[in-house]
């Protein structure tokens, strides 16, 4: 019995691991993706730019996973990246395979980062000609 429990405890702890390295990997990707979409001109499709560099993104990193599948849209300046996988297990656990299911949501907002950088500069600028 005992042995038994051991090794039902052993296949949950390595289950468990596959769930949370998943995890981990599938949000710093989902909000990499979105960021790099947002880094691009506004006349690109920011939702078809992240469903290309996906693949190249997510490797082969999932052990233990789906590869993960991604939907992205692009609204006006606001991007959203959202993927899912789910983990591998076998059929003697009870729980449902929802979950297992891994999901991560990233949102970015696209930024003229130039105009950004002159507005900064020059709100400065007007602080320091008025502190003199």
């Amino acid at each position: 019995m005992l042995v038994a429990v051991a090794f039902f405890l052993f296949a949950l702890i390595i289950h468990l691991t596959f769930y949370m390295h998943a995890r981990t990997i599938l949000i710093q990707d989902t909000y990499l993706l979105a960021f790099r979409a947002s880094l691009e001109e506004e006349d690109k499709d920011a939702s078809q730019l992240i469903e290309n560099m996906a693949s190249m993104q997510f490797g082969s990193r999932y052990f233990g996973n789906d590869v993960p599948v991604v939907e992205a849209s692009d609204h006006q300046k606001k991007i959203t990246a959202d993927a899912y996988t789910v983990t591998h297990r076998s059929a003697y656990d009870l729980a449902l395979p929802e979950i297992w299911q891994v999901r991560a949501v990233a949102e970015t907002i696209r930024y003229d980062m130039p105009a950004h950088i002159r507005r900064v500069a020059r709100v400065a600028d007007l602080i320091r000609a008025h502190i003199r």
